[in-house]
């Protein structure tokens, strides 16, 4: 019977191979685009700046609907004070380099190049894709920040996110030469994809040339390096090509595609995204639980911690009493805080139908405003646009606020405090830790 079961296995593998090789070559989606800020350019100078909420509303709801596995962000603005979760969902893995001194140092024979604000450069991993990422940890006087992506396999290939300023000069051609060549030489390293803003709108890439001595110097590396530049349209609202894709390894990359402007967000580039044809696993994303805060009995909760004897309980040296604490702590919450099943799959807090419709309406008259050709209702279709974007940014504030709060509570933290902390210690967004004494 065992042989006759065994037998009927091999021929049904043979006859449906399927069963060895469940479904096709995943390929990675990958979008790479200048934001030109995320927050807005009043708040540049300061290190705790406000977010353009529309913006990051619309970022995250392209991310939602489109789930791309790579993000690739230049100019964004970004400063120490803000964490990678406020920006991008936590689904993803978040590498950052924001703006410094040693990213884009001034330039002592032409200050005025030097912008001590703005800029920096991201990229955004999904954590559902079975690869290993690690920063290249090269110093680089550029914006300039390479991941290398390990497979399966064991391959490895580098993939870079690079914001070039178009006053910046030889130097910057230097540092970005040097990095390039530094990468390249990794063990294991396969091949390179550079993708970003690159700022050489005077090249005439159809004869590989340019009339400029710094675009000169980069066309050469290029050649040097191997690098193919792959994009053949305009990626600028000004008609120029300045948002590229490079690779030593054309054949990696497929289905290039200009997106509309201002998506995934408003913007004066238009995004970049193409696909990379490297073999991928999914990683099953697994359901979590978490703390139910808004169905919380607090007044359970704080009568059981006020009957405890904490000089009881608190014995030994300060590691064992802190251990203690979290011990009884974690039991009680267990009790009297209920927990929900969390899905894999991360949604933002605010999103749901109504946020979702909104900016399903907004992308539509967008889209009717730039299909149409005559001047009587070019302006009339604009207003629409242009009121919809601000509907839907009403809506997923409301939406994410309301995501925070408990209605039946009637004693929690208002909005009203929380203005009053905001003017209190001037800082336009809410800090992560407060001191009654800065208030009293």
């Amino acid at each position: 019977m065992l042989w006759i079961h065994t037998l009927n296995a091999v021929l049904l593998i043979i006859v449906n191979p399927s069963l060895l090789n469940p479904g096709p070559t995943t390929y990675l989606k990958v979008v790479s685009f200048n934001t030109h800020g995320l927050i807005p350019f009043s708040q540049l100078q300061s290190d705790n700046p406000s977010f353009d909420n529309t913006k990051i509303f619309e970022l995250h709801h392209y991310i939602h609907c489109h789930e791309p596995d790579i993000l690739l962000i230049n100019e964004s603005w970004l400063k120490k004070s803000i964490i990678d979760s406020e920006v991008i969902p936590e689904s993803y893995k978040v590498f950052r380099l924001d703006r410094s001194l040693q990213t884009h140092p001034p330039d002592p024979q032409n200050p005025r190049r030097f912008r001590k604000h703005g800029g920096g450069v991201l990229v955004a991993i999904r954590r559902d894709i079975d690869i290993v990422s690690t920063k290249l940890e090269y110093k680089c006087p550029a914006e300039l920040l390479g991941i290398t992506l390990k497979f399966r396999d064991g391959s490895k290939l580098i993939l870079c996110s690079f914001y070039r300023v178009g006053t910046l000069g030889a130097n910057n051609h230097n540092a970005f030469q040097d990095y390039v060549r530094k990468a390249r030489q990794r063990r294991g390293v396969r091949g390179i994809v550079i993708a970003g803003d690159l700022n050489l709108p005077g090249i005439d890439w159809q004869n590989y040339c340019s009339s400029n001595p710094v675009e000169q110097l980069f066309l050469d590396t290029f050649s040097n390096f191997g690098l193919e530049q792959l994009i053949t349209s305009p990626t600028h609202t000004g008609g120029n090509i300045l948002d590229l894709v490079l690779t030593d390894k054309p054949h990696l990359i497929s289905d290039i595609k200009i997106s509309e402007h201002n998506i995934p967000c408003k913007s004066d580039h238009f995004a970049v995204s193409f696909t990379l044809k490297s073999k991928v696993k999914r990683i099953k994303s697994q359901k979590r639980e978490s703390l139910n805060f808004k169905r919380a009995n607090w007044d359970a909760l704080n009568a059981d911690l006020a009957d405890i004897d904490w000089q009881a309980e608190f014995t030994g040296n300060m590691e064992t009493s802190w251990n203690k604490f979290k011990d009884v702590l974690e039991q009680r919450t267990n009790e009297h805080i209920p927990k929900i099943k969390i899905g894999g799959r991360a949604q933002p807090p605010w999103f749901d139908a109504e946020s979702h419709q909104a900016c399903l309406e907004k992308e539509r008259l967008h889209k009717s405003y730039k299909e149409t050709t005559d001047p009587s209702c070019k302006a009339e279709k604009y207003f629409k646009f242009s009121k919809s974007r601000s509907d839907f940014k009403k809506i997923a504030s409301n939406k994410m606020a309301s995501s925070f709060e408990d209605e039946d509570d009637s004693n929690l933290i208002t909005k009203k405090f929380w203005s009053y902390v905001k003017a209190t210690s001037k800082n336009t967004r809410i800090p992560e830790q407060i001191h009654l004494e800065d208030f009293v």
